[in-house]
């Protein structure tokens, strides 16, 4: 065989014994970085549970098992190494909080409650000394207890004098009568405060309407859930514009909030059961959006 024909096989070789050996070192890497992820998470996981609270982590995050994961170090280097040093690290001791006496541990009442005060004294036959002469008033005992008063129903009566010339024409003397107030509802019985408490019950403390018929009728107040349903109606028409300006305001980004059920229009990616935002740039998401019955966040 020719000697520069044998060199050149020898060379290609080598290569190839090089390429294998430099594939398997890159797999030695990448297992020795996965172990080393794999025993600082495993470490962090035995402290969360078997450690001291002191020793606890407090984000819940940063010890999630990626034992299956494609990527060894899904929280990336910086946190790794904060992972290694705070497993490194000595747990700090605090010295003891000093432990108050016991008793009674009475509430501090909020100073912007309104203060009523109820004094009870003695009887006047009472506030006699054992000389014969009258007791002098030399302090006060003062306890403070958080009082409730139940709503009830009142009604608003709206009285509106009318001024004129008794037995003349009006067309000479017109009468002269101020004009009436401005509700939310406009033709109602409710006032705006009662209005604006039935939304509020209803959206904020999550009372159905039904529950606060019966709350009403309690009281000997009869109210059906069509007349509520009509005022809570009204009130939201006067809302119209804040809703609005939270809409545009939503639309101006390129990002709308999506609901996870449905999924992602992209080809090969997993479903938005773990997305919350859909981007409006991409036709197809709009498209998606649409058929949502999203029409309304489109709308310019």
């Amino acid at each position: 065989m020719d000697p520069i024909t044998r060199i050149a096989e020898l060379e290609a070789q080598v290569r190839e014994v090089l390429a294998v050996v430099a594939a398997k070192d890159a797999t030695i890497a990448d297992l020795t970085a996965k172990l080393q992820a794999m025993d600082v998470r495993l470490s962090a996981m035995q402290r969360r549970i078997f450690g001291r609270s002191s020793e606890q982590l407090h984000d819940p995050g940063q010890q999630v098992l990626d034992l299956l994961g494609k990527d060894p170090l899904p929280f990336g280097t910086a946190a790794l190494t904060a992972e290694v040093t705070a497993a490194n690290q000595e747990p700090v001791v605090e010295a003891p909080a000093r432990r108050q006496p016991r008793g009674k541990r009475l509430g501090r009442l909020p100073e912007h409650v309104e203060v009523v005060e109820r004094v009870i004294d003695v009887p006047a036959a009472e506030r006699i000394g054992v000389d014969g002469r009258p007791l002098m008033r030399l302090t006060d005992e003062i306890t403070e207890r958080l009082d409730y008063i139940p709503s009830h129903y009142r009604r608003l009566r709206i009285v509106r004098p009318v001024y004129g010339r008794p037995f003349t024409d009006g067309d000479v003397q017109p009468r002269v009568v101020a004009e009436p107030p401005a509700f939310l509802v406009a033709k109602g019985l409710p006032t705006d405060a009662l209005a604006i408490q039935v939304v509020i019950a209803k959206y904020a403390d999550h009372l159905p309407l039904y529950r606060q018929t019966a709350i009403a009728a309690r009281q000997g107040v009869h109210l059906s859930r069509s007349t509520l349903c009509g005022w809570v109606e009204a009130v939201t028409t006067r809302l119209r514009p804040v809703w609005d300006a939270i809409g545009a305001e939503v639309r101006a980004g390129p990002y709308l909030p999506a609901p996870g059920r449905h999924a992602h229009p992209s080809a090969g990616h997993e479903s938005l059961r773990h997305r919350t935002i859909m981007d409006l740039r991409r036709p197809r998401c709009r498209a998606l959006a649409l058929r949502a019955n999203a029409r309304w966040l489109l709308a310019t």
